[in-house]
């Protein structure tokens, strides 16, 4: 069960942080793009604050939606039915908004230009080799126009951005604003990857520390088996000696008489055979000895 905890919180940080990194790269990036639009890999994100697309087809306030950035050749021959991210301006200040292109055969504004043609055709008003696109929010009346001046407002190659596709995420565009924020992007970003490095830290810590431990404890055990085969060789070592002392000095045999039938006498058990039970006393008694004298040679050591 330990495990398996450990294996799910592993995947959950591996999946945070491949996120965290991932959102850092796209606010990063934003920085840099001339319409702070977080992008990556020719696709960008944007948190949705107005209720201008929303509907069956569209997105709603509070959602992210995925935006595919387009060139200048395909910004120049959309269609009707495209939904578009495009530059405008409302009351003089830019703003990033999408909306769809529709077909709208309404007048066209000509102030600065002498002798165009006079109409958008199914919503696309064709002049000198571009194309400028009448929008509309799915929720809204009437098409896109300056609020300034009444003049209706193109949509074009200079000022389009990309086309949305149909991708969104509910609600996650508030949470991308957040983090677009320098408080949501320190909390949300920059504080959990310290954390996750910090944790990486302890686990690093902790394995070594076991390690040590480990190899701590192998060596006490080396060390014990060292002096128990060492307390059973010095009585081995010690019986033998007694046995060697013991033995009678040789004396000359008498002639030979009679023989006589002598009852067999048992052999002595060899030195070297030793109980478990003997053998657990001799260590015993080593290791105390070893104890005594180390602790004698401390007291001297701390008189001196």
């Amino acid at each position: 069960m330990k495990k398996v905890l450990n294996a799910l919180v592993n995947i959950l940080v591996t999946v945070f942080l491949i996120f965290s990194i991932v959102m850092t790269v796209m606010v990063i990036i934003s920085t840099r793009d001339e319409d702070r639009i977080p992008s990556l890999f020719g696709y960008a994100v944007m948190n949705v604050l107005s209720d201008s697309m929303e509907g069956e087809n569209g997105f709603y306030v509070g959602d992210m939606i995925v935006v595919r950035k387009i060139d200048d050749e395909e910004a120049n021959n959309l269609k009707v039915g495209d939904v578009i991210t495009f530059r405008r301006y409302i009351d003089n200040q830019p703003m990033i908004e999408t909306h769809r292109i529709v077909e709208n055969n309404a007048t066209v504004n000509t102030d600065g230009f002498d002798n165009i043609a006079k109409e958008v055709k199914d919503g696309v008003w064709h002049h000198g080799g571009v194309s400028y696109y009448l929008t509309q929010g799915d929720n809204t009346e009437g098409i896109d126009f300056y609020v300034s001046t009444g003049a209706m407002e193109y949509a074009s190659r200079d000022n389009i951005i990309g086309v949305w596709e149909g991708t969104r995420i509910p609600k996650l565009g508030s949470v991308l604003q957040f983090l677009q924020s320098q408080l949501g992007f320190m909390l949300c970003v920059v504080l959990p990857i310290a954390l996750f490095f910090i944790y990486q830290l302890y686990i690093f810590i902790a394995t070594l520390s076991a390690k040590k431990k480990e190899e701590a404890l192998a060596a006490v055990s080396d060390k014990e088996a060292e002096l128990k085969a060492k307390a059973v060789a010095e009585f081995l070592a010690q019986q033998q000696a007694q046995t060697d002392n013991a033995a009678p000095a040789e004396k000359p045999q008498p002639a030979p008489t009679e023989e006589k039938k002598e009852p067999k006498e048992e052999k002595p058990a060899e030195t070297g055979e030793i109980s478990e039970e003997d053998k657990a006393r001799i260590i015993a008694e080593y290791m105390a000895k070893q104890a005594e004298a180390l602790h004698k040679k401390d007291a001297e050591q701390a008189d001196q």
